[in-house]
């Protein structure tokens, strides 16, 4: 006999029909850490470029201001509606174009021609780890509940 599968249990009693959690696949795992690793770690890189970018691209105080401090802004101020998409249209749906996204933004910051292009570049990874941020805790929640792990 096999378990039916439950897809979104809307209460508790659904709840009988999820099947029992499995090993974990540390591969997803690994996927979702370094989306994680990925947006943190944005948060501290551009500290170590400031004396380059402001050499290369010719920034101002405001503009290397604006560099550092417009991820932060853009990320947390963004952070719930990611959070909200994720419940909304689901969390791989919203992972996938998140990394993507902060991937392409990335690229553009490193192959930027002038400052002002780096501050807008740099606005747009804070809202793509928004995206992609919220998603993996969520994601990492719902695969590996109850005593799948060892050592438990």
């Amino acid at each position: 006999m096999t378990e039916p599968v439950c897809l979104k249990p809307a209460s508790a009693a659904a709840q009988s029909c999820r099947s029992p959690p499995g090993k974990p696949d540390w591969r997803v795992v690994g996927i979702l850490l370094t989306g994680t690793f990925l947006a943190v770690l944005d948060f501290f890189i551009v500290n170590v470029a400031i004396p380059d970018l402001q050499r290369d691209l010719n920034a101002s105080a405001a503009q290397i201001q604006l560099i550092v401090a417009g991820y932060a802004l853009a990320y947390g101020s963004a952070l719930i509606v990611g959070s909200r998409l994720g419940d909304i249209y689901g969390r791989r749906r919203m992972f996938i174009p998140g990394l993507a996204l902060f991937t392409t933004s990335s690229a553009a910051c490193g192959l930027a021609p002038n400052a002002g292009v780096v501050v807008l570049a740099r606005g747009m990874q804070g809202l793509s780890a928004a995206l992609l941020s919220p998603q993996i805790l969520a994601i990492l929640s719902s695969l590996y509940e109850g005593t799948a792990w060892p050592g438990r």
